[in-house]
Parts: structure tokens; sequence; C-alpha cells
């Protein structure tokens, strides 16, 4: 064999015993670390039947991907407990694994939306060493949810597991105990809860009536919510003949609503209703209002005594007074027994006649009644003729 050949084939036997150092003086990549948990979305856990959409990732503290990837590629299992195995570091078989005590990111996507994490913490884990299984739950929320989260417990147990896979069947009983001490695994369980944040309501509505025909303030008191910063307040009242004139936020939980009844409003007990500027939260006082029918109208007169003449007419002149009263120019007067009345002047809750009794006419004695009407309004009080 000549010079060159023999060449060829040394370089060919150096380039295959390189490959194979390659491939066998570097050893396996490292057992990797796990983790494993439940999953709480917007305080409801989610089951294996129900994670339809959901991706589970572990990354790197600046977002980057491990490689081999750390996901959850099969979903939720019948336990309902997500399993990501990270990929741990080695120089030369897994160069963009993750270092025990790194620290690195929890991502739960749902329909190509990234999902906020309550815990743990900033989204973020401790890596484990090899071999560790570490239980984290996960609590996270979709935008709008309002949930937080409290760490109730945690605890840590030792215990032997079945790892590292090479030793069982061939080697001696020092290999089989190298095995059984490597494969020593921490399960760190953590336990949360979710509470919901409660929903703005009704306190008070101060004061809870308003009779018809009347303008009031009303001061209604609400809790869990900031009216101050909902961009504006509406306020509704379930009655026929109500008007809200103006709505003042006085804080973040009370408001004062400047309200009208009509005189003719029926009488009525509703619900007010709070609304914020964007009309996505109603805040409902149920029955906490009540419209009630005009106070009753009643009169004195003065003077309140009418004497009886002999001979000549009686004329008298009396000044009629409406407590309640809405009286105008075409309100009636009528004194019972004297039927010759002219009215002087009249204004809402004043009026005066001049009553005449011719003098063959006696008035039999006693209280008569005196009534103004006013359209369907009628007022009545006495008169003493003596």
């Amino acid at each position: 064999m000549d010079f060159g050949k023999r060449s060829i084939i040394v370089a060919s036997l150096w380039c295959l015993s390189a490959l194979w150092c390659a491939t066998v003086c570097a050893g396996p990549p490292p057992v990797p670390a796990k983790i494993y948990g439940t999953l709480v979305v917007d305080g409801a856990q989610i089951t294996q039947d129900m994670d339809d959409g959901y991706i589970i990732t572990v990354t790197m503290q600046d977002g980057s991907a491990f490689i081999p990837s750390a996901e959850d590629t099969d979903g939720l299992n019948e336990a309902s407990y997500y399993i990501i195995t990270i990929p741990l570091y080695d120089a030369e078989s897994q160069p963009d694994g993750a270092k025990p005590d790194d620290t690195a990111v929890i991502h739960v996507i749902k329909a190509d939306r990234e999902l906020f994490i309550i815990t743990p913490t900033d989204a973020e884990i401790t890596v484990g060493a090899s071999g560790d299984i570490a239980r984290i739950d996960i609590n996270a929320a979709s935008m709008n949810a309002s949930t937080s989260s409290t760490l109730l417990s945690t605890s840590t147990t030792t215990v032997a597991g079945g790892g590292g896979g090479g030793g069982g069947g061939g080697g001696g009983a020092s290999t089989t105990s190298s095995t059984t001490a490597a494969a020593t695994t921490s399960i760190i369980t953590t336990t949360t809860t979710t509470s919901i944040k409660p929903d703005p309501g009704c306190v008070s509505v101060t004061p809870p009536a308003v009779d018809a025909g009347a303008t009031v303030d009303v001061a209604i008191a609400v809790q869990n919510i900031d009216l101050t910063n909902v961009g504006g307040v509406n306020v509704t009242v379930g009655c026929t003949g109500i008007t809200v004139n103006s709505v003042t936020v006085n804080s973040a939980t009370q408001i004062t609503v400047n309200i009208t009844a009509a005189e003719d409003a029926p009488q009525c007990t509703g619900n007010v209703t709070v609304t914020d500027g964007t009309g996505a939260t109603n805040i409902i006082c149920e029955n906490k209002f009540t419209v009630n029918p005009p106070p009753l109208c009643t009169l004195t007169v003065s003077p309140g005594t009418f004497r009886n003449g002999v001979m000549l007419p009686r004329i008298k002149t009396f000044t009629i007074t409406g407590t309640n009263s809405n009286w105008g120019s075409t309100s009636a007067v009528k004194i019972q027994g004297i039927n010759m009345l002219i009215p002087l002047s009249r204004s809402k809750d004043e009026i005066r006649v001049l009553a005449l009794v011719p003098s063959k006419m006696r008035l039999p004695a006693g209280n008569k009644v005196v009534t103004v009407t006013t359209g369907d309004e009628r007022c009545t009080g006495n008169l003493v003729i003596e």
C-alpha cells in the first residue's frame, strides 16, 4: 500500500474516532427537572375535559425558549395536572438548557392570548436540579378578571424515585446504589386559594321617598366601586313621573341626585339604578325608593265664625288659607248654606271671598263645610255659624 492511501485511511479512522468520542465521551444530556400542578383560571379549576386551547410553557427569564422546548404538549392528564419537562444545561449536549437555580417564567396561553399569572408571583419559578419534580399550581386570570390569590402553605418532601435509567439490570451493587441515590427527588407542594372581588352593590338611599309634586335631594351610597373613576354616573328611578335633574358625585362611594316627582305621579315603590359612564356596571338599589301621593290639602277660615243678623243683610269677608294647596284662578269656593260668594283674590295658598246673606235668611247654627276645588284637588275646612 502506498503512502497516499495509507494517509487517507489514517485520516478516516481519526474522524470516526472523533465522532465516536463526541457522541459517547460527552454522555447523554442531564436528567431534566420537571414541574406539574393544577391550572386555575378566573377562579375556576381547569380539568382535562375543558383544557382545549390551553398551552402552558416555561421559558428563560428573558422569554427565550429552551431547546428542547419546555411545554405541556398533550394537555392535562387524568388528574387534571399539567406536566412540563425542563431541559437542563450541558455545555456539550444541551447548551440551551436551564441551569439549576436559574429563574424561569411560566406562560399560559388560551386562543393565542396570554393570560395574566397571579401565582406564582410574576410567573417566575426556580429551576430545580437534575431529576427534581416540583409541584407548582398556577393561578391565572383573563384580562377582565378581578382575582387575587393567597399562598396558604408550602411543604417539602424527599422521596425515592426510579429515575436514572441505566444501571438496573447489568450493574453490580455499587452501580445500583449510585443510581438510587441519583434518583432521589424533591417534591415541593404549593397550595393556593382564589378569592373573587365582590361586585359593586347598593348600601342606602336617603331619603327613601318623595311626595308627588315635590323636588328633593337624594343621597345614594354604594360599595366596591370608585364612582370618581368610572367616566361619569347616570341614575334612573323605576317609577312613572320622576325626573332626574342632576347627579353629583360626592366621593368614591356616594352621589347626590336631585329628583322631581310630577304632581300627578302615581304612588309607586321602585328600583334606583346607578350606571357608570361606560354602561358596563349597573348598581341596582332594589325597591329602595317610594313616590307618595300628594299630601292631603286642608284649609282654615278666618274669622272662623259667622253671626246671624236680624234685619239687615249680613256681609262678611273671609280669608281662606290652604295647607298643601295649589290654588289658582280656576279654584272654586263653596261655603255650606251661603250661596252668594264673590272671590276677591286668589293665590296658591290663600283666597279672599266676600260672603253675602240676605236679611230675611237665617242660617242654621253649627259647623258648616268650606270647600275649595281646583281640578281634581279638593280642600276642606269648617266655618262656625252662630
